[in-house]
């Protein structure tokens, strides 16, 4: 259904878009559409977030000769107003259960559906207000622009996180239409269908049913379980934004990019340079940075107990911001703790590891930092898979019972063994120097070019006819 509406879209689109305004309308009609796939109400509150966050935008740009305090008293409303908007829907349970466990009261629990892709369109706003008060962008004033900056619908649901004022740029300008649109939109696209049809929904066939009943899985399915779910997760998240950037493409729009190599880290902090990098370029900007500001207006001396207080200050900015990242993922304990555990990993290679030189490793010790990092981020990923926190002890007494037998597909072994020795291939040749590099003469590049067109035609053939036949949800819907 969906590549039926994007071929409608695209089609008429195409005959309109010499027509700038014409062009974001029809988008912005097409998104609100896509979006209505998944409730009329998640339209409705959609557009209300629109509606708050555009007239902030506005209130705060009116104000801009007027007193600090009085700017900052309406960041901090539409600041609480997104926050508790996001709150109400996808975390009062969460809070409400907390509450019930402290003190003896029966709280109501409003019956609401969590709006698909609330988390990051709240986000997406919250960026908008905050840039407009600190003058970084002018206000919106165009109200179909601000409404496709939030709503326009390859990067809607899933990211990636755009900064307001790169994607209101290019709303500003007419879009081009010509061969550039294709030789972008169709490896992206082909690649990403690939990665989500045939490799992760093909893991997810083993993985699933595994954490599902942990206390029946074996041994080997449960130690197998992890570095597959680590491979389902990634491809699923990246085919996802490879899909989202291809189709953003298609229609003249450059969205960030989101992913660069994560399994290739040698730490966990180099790995949240790789991983959901949008993300993590949201949250430095706006959390990390403003705790880390905070934090060191509060410390004048430059050691306490012995330690520069710039690590104290970078450690506790670290904790706080990958707790909330954490929770932004979803209102249960176990992303709590999954959050934290970054948080502390990072905040302990910051003692341990010499900064600035990771580039520059000999190979023997990148490998051996790296075969630490795997074994971190798999640890991180069983935190992050399993349903509760009674799972992981569920996990580790399934691994205690030596028990190798194994229900893991073929197909799912296949994909597993191609990735983990693909990754350890890539990690070598990229340490050791080794480099692809095309000839730069005229035959070469469009030898190249007609190259990654039949490739791409191919992955897009045969994530069509040989997916594994069953629908499964992108993973990150859920947060």
């Amino acid at each position: 259904m969906f590549l039926v509406f994007l071929v409608v879209v695209f089609a008429a689109w195409a005959a309109i878009h010499r027509w700038n305004a014409a062009g974001k309308a029809l988008l912005l009609v097409a998104s609100l559409v896509f979006y209505a796939s998944w409730g009329l109400h998640c339209v409705g509150l959609l557009l209300g977030v629109i509606a708050f966050n555009y007239g902030a935008g506005l209130l705060l740009g009116w104000l801009t000769t007027a007193p600090r305090a009085r700017r900052r008293l309406i960041l901090v409303l539409a600041i609480v107003g997104n926050v508790a908007f996001l709150a109400l829907f996808k975390y009062q349970r969460f809070f409400v259960d907390i509450v019930q466990s402290i003190l003896p009261v029966h709280l109501p629990v409003l019956q609401v559906v969590v709006p698909v892709g609330i988390s990051f369109y709240i986000f997406q706003v919250l960026s908008y207000v905050i840039d407009v008060y600190q003058r970084t962008i002018k206000p919106c004033k165009n109200p179909v622009d601000f409404a496709l900056f939030v709503a326009f619908f390859p990067k809607l649901l899933l990211g990636p996180l755009v900064r307001p004022g790169e994607f209101l740029a290019q709303l500003g300008a007419r879009r081009t239409l010509g061969a550039g649109n294709f030789s972008q939109y169709l490896p992206l696209f082909a690649a990403g269908l690939f990665k989500k049809l045939i490799l992760a929904d093909n893991l997810g066939l083993f993985v699933d049913p595994v954490f599902a009943n942990l206390a029946a899985a074996s041994s080997l399915d449960c130690m197998l379980a992890v570095p597959a779910y680590a491979f389902q997760i990634y491809y699923d998240f990246s085919g996802c934004t490879d899909i989202a950037l291809g189709v953003a493409a298609l229609f003249g729009y450059a969205l960030p990019q989101n992913f660069n190599a994560p399994y290739l880290a040698t730490s966990i902090t180099d790995f949240w340079r790789r991983w959901h990098m949008s993300l993590t370029t949201w949250l430095r900007n706006y959390l990390f940075l403003p705790v880390a500001y905070a934090v060191s207006a509060r410390l004048p001396q430059a050691r306490y107990c012995g330690i520069k207080a710039e690590n104290i200050i970078y450690c506790v900015a670290t904790l706080v911001t990958m707790t909330v990242c954490g929770f932004w993922h979803g209102a249960g304990w176990t992303f709590v703790l999954w959050g934290l555990y970054q948080g502390v990993a990072m905040s302990v290679e910051r003692f341990v590891l010499k900064s600035g030189r990771d580039k520059c490793l000999p190979l023997a010790v990148a490998l051996w930092r790296w075969a630490i990092t795997v074994v971190l981020m798999l640890s991180g990923w069983l935190l992050f898979r399993v349903q509760k926190l009674t799972d992981v002890g569920a996990f580790f007494s399934a691994v205690a019972k030596l028990q190798f037998s194994t229900t893991l597909p073929r197909v799912c072994a296949v994909i597993l063994v191609i990735s983990c020795v693909y990754t350890v291939a890539r990690f070598i040749m990229t340490r050791s120097g080794y480099t692809l590099a095309i000839p730069a003469t005229p035959w070469a590049s469009f030898a190249f070019g007609v190259a990654k067109g039949a490739c791409a035609i191919l992955l897009l053939l045969f994530a069509l006819v040989f997916s594994c036949g069953v629908t499964v949800p992108f993973i990150y819907l859920q947060f």
